[in-house]
């Protein structure tokens, strides 16, 4: 005699097999948001160290009387200062026009006289400060963050500590 599978049986293991494709699918699912999330992390700690990077390079030329802020141990959203441009003959210092550091619409900008440059995009806190028990020591604070594509927020916070001149 013959023996066949029956409904019920076929029924089942087609049950079965829906729910390991399932589990399959969603481990996949769960690994390309990783990996999403993952990346964007990634991409957002690069540009914040290039950022923090590009302002250290220029605020380590200034002199800490050039600086907008002071040694008072507060927070601020901006910082103002020069940089030396030239150096004559007898040992004089010729200082560029004010620089400014500051945040505008989700981007670091750098605003020298009319030209305005954005260092980073997706910041959404900066801060700057002066301690009173350092004053040769200024302090970057920068928070930047995105959304992936699955509604996710992604946040990195990154510092940095500059020793300026005289």
């Amino acid at each position: 005699m013959k023996r066949s599978f029956t409904l019920a049986e076929i029924i089942v293991c087609i049950g079965i097999i829906f729910v390991i494709i399932g589990a399959i699918f969603y481990i996949f699912k769960a690994g390309r948001e990783f990996i999403s999330t993952a990346s964007l992390r990634l991409e957002l700690l690069s540009d914040a160290r290039n950022a923090l990077r590009f302002m250290e390079r220029e605020i380590i030329a200034s002199r800490v009387s050039f600086l907008s802020i002071p040694a008072d141990d507060n927070f601020y959203n901006s910082l103002t200062f020069k940089v030396p441009q030239s150096i004559d003959e007898n040992g004089d210092i010729t200082w560029s026009e004010d620089i400014t550091y500051s945040l505008n619409g989700g981007n670091l900008i750098r605003t020298q006289q009319d030209n305005t440059q954005i260092i980073m995009s997706d910041v959404t806190d900066l801060r700057f400060r002066i301690r009173s028990t350092l004053p040769q020591v200024l302090e970057i604070y920068i928070t930047a963050s995105q959304t992936t594509a699955w509604t996710r927020t992604v946040t990195v916070n990154l510092s940095t500590k500059i020793r300026l001149r005289n």
